[in-house]
This record gives structure tokens, C-alpha cells and sequence, in this order.
């Protein structure tokens, strides 16, 4: 089996965290959320590293899940599943 087989798309990574696919894409963009290990024909692939990165940063940064989830809850913890 491919070592890159584990690789999901933007849309699955937007669901684990529960974030709009356009803002995950937007904070990337912007460099608030780091870059996905791998890009296949313009494609974002994000490997198990990549979510844990993606994790620390949202944890840091809540505000970029925007006011609708801060309103929600003030615990800011982001769950990785493994």
C-alpha cells in the first residue's frame, strides 16, 4: 500500500473541524493555517501531520473559526482524531 494512502482532501479536513471548506481554504491561504504536505492536480491532500499542525493552530487562534463558534463555547480545544 501507498504511504501516501492515509491523504485527505480539504472538504473531510473542513468536517473534522468543523469549519465552512472555504474559510479552512481562506486561512490557508492567508498563512493563518499551515500549508497541506502534498498537492496533486491543484488539489490540497492533508496527511495525519498536517491535522495535528492544523490543531495547534486553531487552538491557538480560535478566532479564525469565526464568531458563530466562539459564541457556541469558550472551550477552545480541538480534538485530532487519530
Amino acid at each position: 500500500m501507498s504511504k501516501h494512502a492515509n491523504l485527505i482532501g480539504s472538504g473531510e479536513v473542513a468536517r473534522q473541524y468543523q469549519l465552512p471548506r472555504w474559510r479552512l481554504l481562506y486561512h490557508i491561504d492567508r498563512g493563518n493555517l499551515p500549508e497541506p504536505s502534498f498537492r496533486v492536480a491543484g488539489r490540497r491532500l492533508f496527511s495525519e501531520q498536517d491535522l495535528k499542525r492544523i490543531a495547534e493552530a486553531l487552538t491557538k487562534n480560535p478566532e479564525l473559526f469565526g464568531n458563530a463558534t466562539a459564541d457556541k463555547s469558550t472551550n477552545t480545544e480541538v480534538q485530532v482524531d487519530a
